[in-house]
């Protein structure tokens, strides 16, 4: 699923989230933050953070995908029971000229990282002696919170931008 708005929070100042992929799986279920970055990423100031270093030398310090997928992650697990299966956020970075550090969390990939990764996250769950995950099931579990109607993506932006104008931050 792609672009998907989960209705997280009903009544909160955030009552959505974003996200941008949700691979739902036999073996597991992956929300997958995205991220167009061009140059080196390294560690940022806080674990919240990371800093990203341009061709030009430039840096910047961006929100981590681990933090901006904390609060859907938290949500999914609390959502599919039992706690058995695996639910994890991923940070991909999709720019074929970016280059994200070995030292940072293993859970934030380059492209071509994210097969291998899934492979082995298969790999794990298929020792565990767990039977294959019901996906259908699991996807509609998750549909149910979610806001399905074409603006639904229009107006999660909106509330970020005017929640940035405000200078509150956002929640996902």
């Amino acid at each position: 699923m792609d672009g998907l708005v989960l209705i997280h929070a009903p009544g909160s100042a955030f009552p959505t989230a974003e996200i941008d992929h949700l691979a739902i799986t036999p073996f597991g279920v992956f929300v997958v933050e995205t991220k167009h970055w061009a140059g080196i990423v390294t560690r940022g100031e806080t674990d919240d953070t990371l800093t990203l270093t341009a061709a030009d030398g430039q840096r910047f310090v961006r929100a981590s995908p681990i933090k901006q997928n904390a609060a859907k992650v938290r949500f999914l697990r609390n959502l599919l029971p039992p706690r058995l299966w695996i639910v994890e956020g991923l940070g991909v970075f999709s720019h074929e000229a970016v280059m994200v550090t070995p030292s940072l969390p293993t859970v934030l990939l380059e492209r071509g990282e994210l097969y291998r990764h899934l492979r082995m996250r298969q790999q794990q769950f298929g020792r565990t002696g767990i039977g294959r995950l019901p996906v259908r099931t699991i996807s509609n579990a998750i549909l149910r919170y979610a806001d399905a109607r074409p603006e639904a993506l229009a107006e999660h932006r909106q509330r970020i931008q005017e929640s940035r104008a405000r200078g509150q931050g956002e929640a996902g």
